[in-house]
């Protein structure tokens, strides 16, 4: 009978880790890339259509800071570096 490879607990334990860091990074830099989102539709690189469309992708973004009004205020000051 052939040998079946299975990985060790190790090599699992670094897999999970690597996949906990990459969700980690994804959920850190989605609310960061609101501004570039913000700088193409003020800048007429997106249609109001699309501006729609991204916005399901952020709603839970504003869900979040209507219930921690200390990070609208961070969002929105974030925001304003992107405007100008």
């Amino acid at each position: 009978m052939p040998e079946t490879q299975t990985e060790n607990p190790k090599s699992q334990g670094r897999s999970f880790g690597f996949f906990a860091l990459l969700l980690l990074i994804c959920l850190l830099l989605w609310p960061l890339s609101l501004g570039p989102v913000v700088w193409l539709y003020d800048h007429d690189y997106m249609s109001d259509q699309t501006a729609q469309l991204v916005g399901i992708l952020y709603q839970p973004l504003s869900w979040i800071t209507q219930a921690y009004p200390p990070l609208e205020n961070l969002l929105i000051r974030y925001l304003e570096l992107w405007r100008s």
